[in-house]
């Protein structure tokens, strides 16, 4: 008796998974078009790309494919950017010494359902990062680029991902 359940409960197991299909309808293939700079830092666009490249062909929840093969394209556009003073120079010479910068995102979604669920296939995203000067009196601006390009990607690809099991 007790051998027949350990060949029989497998058995239903494997039966009740047959003809599972995931919940979520958003089409697993995207393409990424070009990312464009409207307002954002200069020499931006180049980081930004390469590192949501590199995150999404990570994901196991998105295929990166050529557009010609994806179901739908993302378009990631660098629209604003702010800078706010946190800290001056204490020789009281107006210069920053530490600043953070707010970068405004829009993402366009073509081809299918958005991920972020509703009707509209564009979304705003914002991120910060706190900058210093460095003791040369040369701002960090341009050295950060990649950690800030690194913090746009991550948060776009948080986007698509918290989006797409909202229950989770």
């Amino acid at each position: 008796m007790i051998r027949l359940a350990f060949v029989l409960l497998p058995l239903l197991v494997l039966a009740g998974c047959v003809g599972y299909q995931p919940v979520d309808q958003v089409d697993r293939e995207v393409a990424l078009a070009p990312v464009l700079n409207e307002d954002g830092p200069p020499g931006l666009t180049g980081p930004v790309s390469r590192s949501l490249r590199e995150k999404l062909g990570a994901s196991p929840n998105w295929n990166l494919l050529p557009a010609e093969n994806a179901a739908a394209v993302l378009h990631v556009t660098l629209t604003t950017t702010e800078r706010d003073v946190l800290a001056n120079d204490p020789a009281d010479t107006g210069r920053p010494l530490s600043y953070r910068q707010t970068v405004e995102v829009r993402l366009r979604w073509e081809g299918g359902a958005p991920p972020w669920g509703g009707s509209s296939p564009e979304r705003v995203l914002h991120t910060q990062i706190q900058l210093f000067a460095q003791p040369s009196l040369v701002e960090a601006g341009q050295s950060a680029l990649p950690d800030l390009a690194d913090r746009l990607a991550r948060r776009i690809v948080q986007e698509l991902e918290w989006s797409r099991f909202p229950g989770e």
